[in-house]
């Protein structure tokens, strides 16, 4: 039985990527690197098809601050850089694996295409209030003002369509992920993830502007490390993520993924990023909820956590933090 759902979830994330695409070239005059990780994509999954997420998953951590050293004028952490590595992947899936991809229905599947349409909805509205943008063609195909105080087109359709595309690829990630073990990924994801927080390292200890380009510019990235994401808080939330995914696996028995963990903590710690603090104070409380881990163990888990709190809290990168707002008040 073929999936109609899913079908229509690939055919707007196809339509609005294309959309996304176009908007990249014409506005934002940023194409080179979308077309290289596009391609990537596809060769990888060409190349490497059964192993052609792992890859992707390898790479997702890393791929994040690439856009920052093409010097466009437009912040790099607006531009979803891993998400063409992922279109690449599809659409070579969906050339030579449709079939496999779409059968099958799940009921939750039929829910969802409702959530969709009330987000796609929701976008159209959003560019309706902009009405300057219909009293002429060109108006779309330039970077026109579309509020009083003189927001461009680049910055506010931006995270709009973004949002469509982002939650119109989920199920179809899902539907490739559900094949196959979840924990074999969170390896792979991790194992990119360990070369964030080296580059984070040598951000701290060499070049604090290693690996952010043009962006780095800023007295923050002497105090606060972005490894190969987007920015800080990317990398913090990322770390949070795997820390609690890691924590939440290895209580289930999937005893060596304890050995990222350090790593995660480290990496949040080096973003100084305040959402990390979050993630830590449900580090604590998750190895609490679990009767089978031994008390020492326990113990150990909540000292590591702990002492990360009090680094991130009210160590050095908070003295640094404040400093600087103290002198960009003045």
């Amino acid at each position: 039985m073929r999936n109609k759902s899913l079908s229509n979830f690939i055919l707007l994330f196809l339509i609005t990527f294309t959309i996304y695409s176009a908007y990249l070239y014409v506005i934002v005059k940023f194409i080179f690197l979308p077309v290289i990780l596009l391609t990537s994509g596809f060769i990888i999954a060409i190349l490497f098809k059964e192993k052609k997420i792992e890859i992707f998953l390898f790479l997702l951590p890393l791929t994040g601050a690439l856009p920052s050293f093409f010097n466009i004028g437009y912040p790099h952490n607006y531009l979803s850089a891993p998400i063409f590595l992922f279109s690449g992947i599809l659409i070579a899936n969906l050339l030579k694996n449709r079939e496999r991809l779409l059968k099958g229905e799940e009921n939750w599947e039929a829910f969802y295409k409702y959530f969709l349409w009330i987000i796609t909805i929701s976008v159209i509205f959003v560019f309706l209030r902009w009405s300057n943008l219909f009293l002429s063609l060109k108006a779309f195909f330039r970077d026109t003002p579309v509020s009083v105080n003189n927001l461009r087109l680049s910055f506010a359709a931006i995270f709009p369509l973004l949002t469509i595309l982002l939650f119109s690829a989920i199920p179809v990630f899902y539907k490739i992920l559900k094949e196959d073990r979840k924990t074999r990924y969170l390896y792979y994801l991790s194992s990119g993830y360990i070369i964030s927080v080296l580059i984070a390292l040598i951000q701290k200890f060499v070049n604090p502007f290693f690996y952010v380009a043009r962006f780095g510019n800023s007295d923050w990235f002497k105090y606060q490390k972005n490894g190969s994401f987007c920015d800080q808080n990317s990398f913090a939330f990322f770390s949070g993520i795997l820390l609690l995914i890691s924590l939440y696996a290895f209580l289930k028995g999937e005893r060596k993924l304890a050995t990222f963990i350090p790593f995660f903590i480290l990496g949040g710690i080096l973003s100084g990023a305040k959402i990390f603090f979050i993630f830590l104070i449900f580090g604590i409380i998750i190895p609490f909820l679990s009767g089978t881990l031994k008390t020492r163990l326990k113990l150990i888990i909540l000292i590591i956590i702990s002492f990360s709190i009090f680094y991130l809290g009210i160590g050095k990168i908070s003295g640094k933090r404040a400093e600087i707002t103290i002198k960009s008040i003045k």
